[in-house]
């Protein structure tokens, strides 16, 4: 339709104007005509996005643009920084916990998978220097799975600084019983430089475990931090008409 218009148009302008009209369009039909012979040349081998962009990060057929590069860092995949023999349920590159620490927290989560059948899992990192999409593997992450990162890496943003050391990848069967504006409270209110600063990096780890744990163990779950994490910063014991939720607490 396009073309026969401008034919059209063409026969009804002044020739002069008409061979102009018609030179002009020429170089823009062999280019096309010389982009599909090469589209399909690429396509047949399977290189055209590598050889249209050949310093390009793997798998990626085009450039990021602004918009992509402010939304965060890029991924990484580094499969040896996982520990060897039995999988671990809290992975502390930075060590930021103690082994204690470690120990119980590994017992916490293991003991709340067995309750819930919810699979909590923690990973300290310091941005590069993480596993990254290996972990998928490892932990066989899936909708009934929470991973928390802590990260106090390299990457900072655009006002170069890391506002924020949690952050949660949790699965859609988690949805169901913690919606996903508890978590961002949860890491708004352990996560911040503040409450880091004050309290230490171990604590806002233990917290945030903990109140995943009162909630997923209460009754229709929550929406917020549990009131008793709010005073002075201390994770409570608490109990109900079940159990205490902290065993040996």
């Amino acid at each position: 339709m396009f073309k026969a218009t401008l034919l059209v148009a063409a026969f009804l302008l002044e020739p002069a104007v008409s061979l102009q009209l018609t030179m002009k369009l020429a170089p823009r039909r062999a280019f096309i005509r010389g982009v599909g012979v090469a589209g399909a040349a690429l396509c047949g081998t399977g290189m055209g996005s590598q050889t249209a962009f050949a310093d390009l990060p793997q798998g990626r057929s085009v450039p990021m643009d602004q918009r992509e590069k402010v939304r965060g860092p890029p991924g990484v995949n580094k499969p040896e920084l996982l520990p060897t023999g039995p999988v671990r349920n809290v992975i502390d590159l930075e060590k930021m916990l103690s082994a204690g620490q470690v120990t119980r927290l590994e017992a916490k989560i293991q003991k709340l998978q067995e309750d819930t059948g919810v699979k909590v899992r923690v990973l300290t990192q310091s941005y590069p220097n993480t596993p990254g999409l290996a972990i998928k593997d490892y932990w066989k992450v899936d909708g009934n799975t929470i991973v928390m990162v802590v990260d106090r890496g390299a990457y900072r943003g655009e006002s170069g600084a890391t506002p924020n050391i949690l952050n949660f990848n949790v699965g859609g069967d988690v949805d169901l019983m913690l919606p996903p504006v508890f978590f961002t409270r949860v890491r708004n209110f352990f996560g911040n430089n503040r409450f880091v600063r004050n309290e230490g990096e171990d604590r806002a780890i233990q917290n945030a475990v903990d109140s995943i744990e009162v909630c997923l163990k209460q009754d229709g779950g929550c929406s917020d931090v549990p009131d008793g994490f709010r005073d002075d910063n201390k994770a409570p014991n608490f109990v109900t008409n079940k159990s205490s939720l902290f065993p040996g607490a």
